[in-house]
């Protein structure tokens, strides 16, 4: 009989054990789904700033020229006179 009780306690510590390991890799699977999820909402809002800043970059270079264009006048205009 002392036997058997000396079993019945460990299947049920073990039981114990194997549940909260259970639970724990359940918890640490919703914290990585979660973080993938903010990863992958943090990768799309720097792909949005990437593609703003590409965007500023070329009105830049428009600018750039249109005021390298109208200096060249500016000096053209100021040989004449």
């Amino acid at each position: 009989m002392k036997k058997i009780l000396e079993t019945d306690v460990l299947l049920v510590c073990t039981l114990v054990i194997l549940c909260l390991g259970i639970f724990k890799i359940s918890r640490l699977e919703n914290e990585q789904r979660a973080m993938k999820e903010e990863i992958s909402h943090k990768d799309s809002i720097i792909q949005v700033l990437q593609d703003e800043a590409d965007a500023f970059e070329d009105i830049l270079q428009e600018r750039e020229m249109e005021v390298r264009h109208w200096g060249m006048k500016y000096d053209s205009i100021k040989e004449l006179r």
